[in-house]
């Protein structure tokens, strides 16, 4: 996409980079040459004051009549012949030595420098010229010319580039139909898992709810293709749950279908079918016993007992088949006190496990026979789960 958006606005580009390279390579730029310019201006504006400064020096070292090469040529000549009287002056008379050979180098150097020195105000306009041009090009291409010759660069790249664009273009495209096409083959792959694990659900589902009092169900997952644009990781197509609860009445999306019983008790029987694949934690389990009592009661209780081996179970019931699964009970109670109402939570004991379910059973009067049946119903539960597989 973004090569073709680049093919669209190469041609409203291109003369403005040809038109920026050709100005920026016309100037014949190099680095640092602003700066030779500079000091070359400070030197030609400033040329009558050097050559008074150096040609004064040269004639004091030099040109004049007892000049410092003079004066020191005859005191080399007297160190010269006192050394040979006493060789400890032979010391000094090196020293006046180089001195001279140095002085020598100064002199042919100043003469030199003298004879360079220029007084051309023609020069001194056309390097004004020059650096003006340079320091245009900077205002426009950057602060430096190590900045502008960068700049070329990138132009010529991307001038490079827009020549290649549609050779990019090609080879995009086939790489993009290469991966599309293996991407499509991965797809239809999952398409096929998905649509066979769609059927072995629903018919797992359906045998399971018919434990729980829900023999009338029918439960379908609908796939619905994506466009191109939305392909994706999770593949080419949504899926969708949906279900009839009852004889007769069509398929709508489980969310809108199903009642808070219905819901919980559909949940409990698609976690009995995933149990080992599915890796949440911890299940809560709200209204599950609405409408269902009796061996339907029970069913839910094994199932919600089964499942306990791979997640912890939070279940909230007033059933005594259901209840009585359970390892740990808690009892959620209201009461009143100064005119506010309270939440009281109470972990029970073993006995007050007992009492609870027979409350359950028998009602509020609870009798020797009520709590001789709530052991026979936890002992029942407790010898399915030791009946289960670890």
């Amino acid at each position: 996409k973004k090569l073709l958006e680049s093919a669209k606005n190469r041609e409203n580009n291109r003369e403005d980079y040809q038109r920026e390279l050709k100005e920026i390579e016309q100037a014949a730029l190099n680095p640092g040459e602003d700066e030779t310019l500079e000091k070359r201006i400070d030197i030609l504006q400033n040329g009558e004051k050097l050559f008074g400064f150096v040609d004064g020096a040269y004639s004091l070292l030099y040109s004049r009549e007892r000049s410092v090469s003079d004066m020191l040529s005859s005191a080399k000549g007297m160190l010269q012949d006192a050394s040979r009287i006493d060789e400890s002056l032979k010391g000094a008379f090196d020293s006046l030595n180089e001195a001279a050979y140095s002085i020598e180098d100064a002199v042919i150097t100043l003469r030199d420098y003298k004879d360079s020195i220029e007084f051309d105000p023609a020069l001194l306009e056309d390097i004004h010229a020059r650096l003006n041009k340079i320091n245009k090009l900077k205002r426009k291409y950057g602060f430096t010319i190590s900045d502008i010759l960068n700049y070329s660069d990138e132009l010529r790249e991307k001038l490079s580039a827009m020549d290649n664009i549609d050779g990019l273009i090609d080879q995009a495209r086939e790489d993009y139909e290469k991966k599309k096409g293996e991407y499509m083959k991965q797809a239809s792959k999952l398409s096929e898992i998905r649509k066979q694990a769609a059927v072995e659900l629903g018919k797992g589902l359906c045998e399971q709810l018919s434990d729980l009092a829900m023999p009338n169900t029918v439960f379908e997952v609908q796939f619905t293709p994506l466009g191109e644009e939305h392909y994706g990781a999770k593949g080419i197509e949504t899926a969708q749950f949906m279900i009839s609860t009852n004889a007769g009445q069509e398929l709508r999306p489980l969310a809108k279908a199903a009642s808070g019983g219905e819901i919980s008790r559909i949940m409990l029987s698609m976690k009995s079918i995933l149990a080992r694949a599915d890796r949440t934690d911890t299940l809560i389990f709200d209204e599950i016993d609405t409408g269902i009592s009796g061996r339907t009661a029970q069913k839910a209780a094994e199932k919600i007992a089964s499942l306990s081996g791979e997640h912890q179970i939070i279940c909230i019931t007033h059933l005594s088949q259901i209840a009585s699964m359970a390892n740990n009970h808690i009892l959620i109670g209201k009461y009143v006190e100064n005119g506010a109402t309270y939440t009281k939570v109470t972990n029970l004991s073993e006995e007050e496990r007992v009492e609870e379910i027979a409350r359950i059973l028998g009602g509020v009067a609870i009798d020797e026979t009520a709590l001789a049946h709530a052991r026979q119903v936890l002992s029942q539960a407790a010898s399915f789960r030791e009946s289960l597989p670890s």
